[in-house]
């Protein structure tokens, strides 16, 4: 049942609602899917507010929505993440990049601060590195 959850109670299914995700640096993406995660964080330097939410669409592809927000403007970015096998392609509507899983594993790393030799070392690990799956 492709875009379809069944309700725990009645066993019947349920359409998953439709979720709009804006954009100011392309069209919206618009897909049926639920909302897995969401996070926020406060970057003292920049004074500016960051907040991003996780979903899982219907299809089984992924997206993200990153707003940031300080005292002078709001960005919202929206991407959708799609798999298949060690590919994937990051679309924002306008433009869409296809790329390895380990790649794009590298780049959310980066993106996100995470140093795995720092991690390991103030944790007394010494095993090899290895990537972090999505």
């Amino acid at each position: 049942m492709k875009g379809k959850t069944t309700h725990a109670a009645s066993g019947r299914p349920t359409a998953r609602p439709t979720i709009t995700l804006e954009s100011d640096t392309g069209p919206a993406i618009t897909f049926p899917g639920i909302q897995y995660a969401a996070t926020s964080f406060f970057e003292d330097d920049a004074v500016t507010l960051t907040r991003q939410h996780l979903y899982r669409a219907a299809c089984g592809d992924h997206a993200i929505a990153i707003t940031s927000i300080n005292e002078s403007c709001r960005l919202r970015r929206a991407y959708r993440i799609g798999h298949t096998g060690e590919e994937c392609t990051l679309s924002d509507g306008a433009l869409t990049i296809a790329m390895s899983t380990s790649l794009l594993n590298v780049l959310v790393d980066a993106l996100c601060g995470i140093d795995h030799e720092q991690q390991r070392a103030a944790c007394g690990d010494s095993s090899p590195e290895e990537a972090p799956a999505l």
